[in-house]
């Protein structure tokens, strides 16, 4: 409490004379605490940053304690776009070769021609079955359904193991597409008609196909005006009295005649003409029986009765013999396939099939309808597909208005990846072999490739952690020596100058950095060096090649040696510098960032700076009561002083007045 008008009466009690007491008491009082909070939070922040920079340093001395970073390879010898390999951590380090490479490869089936994904693919309903590594999806379909319909089901069904699509490669041309998820020999995608052989040969025929015309039946004739059996019936004599009955596939003919013969014969022509299935025709005393429906066959079981026995009379059946061969030319080759006037449609297909060599003829139903379809020998187009008739005898069904069905084709022809290791030849069905070194994958990429693989040991990782852990070294060192020493020229003294719980860090860890074990290993043999100054080196050339000396034993060097006994348990353990190096770290960090010295040290200065804090607001309170009391006390002494010196005055004026009468 400040009061502007103190010490007007006394001039003696003022202001500033509180103040300065009250600045006098902070300096004495508050002063040493803020002080102390000063201190304390200097080195709650200089143990933030140590605890940073000793996190940093125990990262990578774990990392070099750990076996994981002496486990990991590095693998040589890869041909870019050729060959690749990988290797997990732990594989033992080996060399092989890889030579005379063949890919492994997807089935991709095309179909034929389609004028549009909306194109019906049957004239009627079926089955259409698709096998691939062992498994058949069986697709129906119905003579509505079209393209686009057929890979939508086909998707459904068998998406697990191929994948259709459409692909457009021309005008009005579409095409079904095939293909195996999967690579290897077992993805071969077959396609079949397992229903009537009405699904488009375009679907699953990958031979140039051609289809005749259409027959009323499979053992319809093939010929263009099959051939008749025609039976002439010879009168030996004229007949004077009595009739002639003829009986043909059990139907008579007769008629009576007199000494007339002429006019007999005529009249009997008549009566087998009315029948509709025969046709009859004189010639002299000889009359002519034609069947009407070509290829007909019938039989005269009664060629001649009559009243008068001395007459007599002869049947001679008559069938034209015809011959000629249905000649086809496909790759290149002719093949002359003979037929007859009893050939049919079906004995035509063997035929066929026998002068070839293989089953490429066969009949499609087609509707109600019959249709000789033949295959070519060879898979895909072939322009050289052609038939003709050396006998002019043939249907022009079978040479004129042939169908071309557009085959489809194998795209790309399932198979097994191949290659030799170490000369040995292997088959998989994968070009990522995985099986053949534990933790080793071979990635083929092209045919014909060859490669010399090494697996080596990481060292570069292990130098590229010891040159980071160098680096954290001296990061700490740096903050540690700044920290705790004093500089007398420069007139600074460390916040932590005297704190043997913070000088011991430098000193701990550099005993360590220095201390060979018994085998007579050293860092200093590992490329690195300490400078007078402190300042740690690393030489990653000298590290390299003392680490390549033995392995081992430096492996043990850095991260130690454990042994088993045959139960599981430890029979043995064996320090390494950084085993040695981490148990320190732990010991100022503590386990996961906290129980440890740093965090310790940081907890109590952060207690501490609390604790004097509390003390400088507590002992701030008491001085501004102090002088608050201070403050008022004044004031009534100025006022009691001002009406002393009041009276004083007063009585001073009458001592003037009496001096001055007198």
């Amino acid at each position: 409490m400040a009061v502007s008008s103190l010490g007007a009466g006394s001039g003696v009690l003022t202001q500033s004379v509180i103040d300065q007491l009250k600045a006098a008491d902070t300096a004495s009082i508050i002063t040493p605490i803020e002080t102390k909070i000063t201190l304390q939070q200097q080195k709650g922040q200089a143990l933030s940053l140590l605890t940073s920079l000793f996190t940093t340093f125990q990262s990578s001395v774990s990392a070099l304690n750990d076996s994981a970073i002496y486990q990991k390879r590095t693998v040589s010898g890869n041909v870019e776009n050729e060959v690749s390999v990988t290797a997990d951590a732990g594989v033992a380090v080996q060399s092989f070769s890889i030579s005379d490479t063949q890919l492994a490869k997807k089935s991709v089936i095309e179909s034929g021609r389609f004028s549009s994904t909306s194109s019906y693919i049957s004239n009627g309903s079926g089955t259409m079955s698709i096998g691939i590594d062992g498994t058949t999806y069986d697709i129906d379909y119905t003579s509505s359904t079209t393209l686009a319909d057929l890979v939508t089901a086909i998707n459904d069904k068998a998406g697990s193991d191929l994948k259709a699509s459409t692909l457009q490669v021309g005008t009005n041309d579409y095409r079904l597409i095939l293909t195996s998820n999967e690579t290897g020999a077992s993805q071969a995608i077959t396609i079949s008609d397992s229903a009537n052989g009405s699904l488009d040969y375009a679907l699953y025929k990958q031979q140039d196909t051609i289809g005749s015309g259409l027959f009323t039946s499979a053992t319809s004739s093939v010929l263009s005006s099959p051939v008749t059996q025609s039976t002439k019936l010879s009168l030996s004599q004229a007949l004077s009295d009595g009739g002639v009955s003829i009986e043909i596939d059990g139907v008579q003919y007769s008629t009576a005649f007199d000494t007339d013969h002429a006019t007999t014969l005529a009249n009997f022509k008549d009566a087998i003409d009315a029948s509709g299935l025969y046709t009859a025709t004189i010639s002299g005393n000889d009359i002519t029986i034609t069947a009407n429906t070509a290829g007909a066959n019938y039989t005269i079981t009664s060629p001649f009765s009559t009243t008068d026995s001395s007459a007599s009379a002869s049947t001679t059946d008559t069938t034209p013999t015809v011959s000629g061969t249905y000649d086809i030319t496909m790759n290149g080759t002719t093949y002359n396939v003979a037929y007859d006037q009893n050939t049919t449609l079906d004995s035509l297909v063997n035929s066929i099939n026998s002068t070839v060599g293989s089953n490429v003829a066969s009949i499609k139903q087609v509707g109600s309808s019959y249709q000789l379809v033949i295959e070519s020998t060879a898979e895909g187009d072939d322009s050289t597909f052609s038939v003709s008739d050396s006998g002019g005898y043939l249907s022009s069904k079978l040479t004129t208005g042939i169908t071309n069905y557009t085959p489809g084709a194998e795209v790309q022809q399932a198979q097994d990846a191949s290659f030799k290791y170490n000369g040995i030849t292997v088959t998989r069905s994968s070009n990522e072999i995985t099986d053949i070194i534990s933790g080793v994958t071979i990635n083929l990429l092209k045919d014909g490739s060859s490669a010399n693989i090494d697996i080596a040991q990481d060292v570069d990782s292990i130098s590229t952690e010891m040159s980071t852990l160098v680096d954290s070294y001296n990061s700490l060192i740096s903050q540690l020596t700044s920290m705790t020493t004093a500089d007398t020229e420069a007139g600074t003294v460390g916040v932590f100058n005297g704190d043997s719980s913070i000088t011991s860090i430098s000193r701990d860890i550099t005993r360590l950095f220095t201390s060979i074990n018994n085998d007579g290993y050293s860092l200093a043999q590992f490329g690195i060096d300490l400078s007078e100054k402190g300042t740690m080196s690393f030489n990653s050339a000298t590290f390299k090649t003392k680490f390549n000396e033995d392995t081992t034993l430096s492996e043990q060097f850095f991260s130690g040696l454990t042994t088993y006994d045959d139960n599981g348990n430890v029979a043995s353990q064996k320090d390494g510098i950084f085993t040695q190096l981490n148990a320190l770290t732990t010991r100022y960090l503590g386990s996961y960032g906290s129980d440890g010295i740093l965090d310790n040290l940081t907890t109590a200065s952060s207690d501490a700076v609390t604790s004097l804090t509390t003390d400088k607001t507590k002992a701030q309170a008491l001085l501004d009561a102090r002088y608050e009391t201070m403050t008022a006390r004044f004031v009534e002494y100025d006022s009691i002083m001002t009406k002393l010196t009041s009276q004083f005055s007063s009585l001073q004026m009458q001592i003037d007045a009496m001096a001055s009468g007198g």
